[in-house]
């Protein structure tokens, strides 16, 4: 699997805060970017 850039950004907002708004356009790739950030753990 890729690493994309925003999954180690993620993995550290994901450590500092209990929550994380993902933000972007509509079909920018939201849903799937969140279902693969945490499907590799």
């Amino acid at each position: 699997m890729v690493t994309r850039q925003y999954d180690v950004q993620l993995g550290k907002l994901l450590k500092q805060f209990p929550a994380v708004c993902l933000l972007g356009p509509r079909q920018s790739g939201k849903t799937t970017a969140a279902k693969n950030f945490l499907y590799q753990f």
